[in-house]
């Protein structure tokens, strides 16, 4: 008995220091990087996930996280995409444009790179996303639509003006022209 407890011991010890390293692997990373298991509960987020979602280390571990950081608007379309890449419904590696919430309650626009994830039984374990935050390139993106909506209209109105203009020194100068 001794032998197999300290077997599972200097097992336990390993297992202990691959998920430390593999986890500072992931909290040099530049994007949110998280594990959900197939209920959607977050089994790990690295450091920029809390960061970015204003949150201490390790306080979303095991909280939902389509109820935590997922904006209501998005949940169910979400929960149904999570459901289909755990199921097998949809090929993996699905790219997904939405709204997470902060801790702070400031809305953010995300874009994640999702697809399963699975430990060594090759049964689907959950799912594994990456994210960016692209919140200031959507807002830059809504500017330049504007910006561009309005130089439409002005092109618009120039043009009529001119149009009009034209029309209006046309017809004095045709009486002219005849006379």
């Amino acid at each position: 008995v001794t032998d197999r407890t300290e077997e599972l011991a200097v097992t336990n010890l390993e297992l202990q220091k691959e998920r430390d390293q593999t986890k500072q692997y992931l909290d040099i990373a530049g994007t949110v990087i998280a594990i959900l298991d197939n209920d959607g509960y977050i089994e790990l987020i690295n450091k920029k996930g809390d960061e970015v979602l204003g949150y201490q280390p390790n306080e979303l571990i095991g909280k939902n996280w389509y109820k935590t950081c997922v904006h209501q608007k998005d949940r169910a379309n979400y929960i149904k995409l999570h459901n289909d890449i755990v199921y097998g419904r949809v090929e993996p590696n699905q790219i997904v444009i939405g709204d997470v919430i902060t801790k702070g309650k400031e809305i953010r626009t995300f874009i994640f790179h999702k697809t399963f994830f699975k430990y060594d039984d090759d049964k689907t374990s959950g799912v594994l996303f990456s994210a960016e935050d692209i919140t200031e390139l959507k807002l830059k993106e809504k500017e330049l639509i504007e910006s561009k909506e309005k130089a439409d209209e002005s092109n618009r109105l120039k043009s009529t003006f001119l149009a009009n203009m034209s029309h209006e020194l046309r017809t004095p100068m045709i009486g002219i022209l005849g006379y």
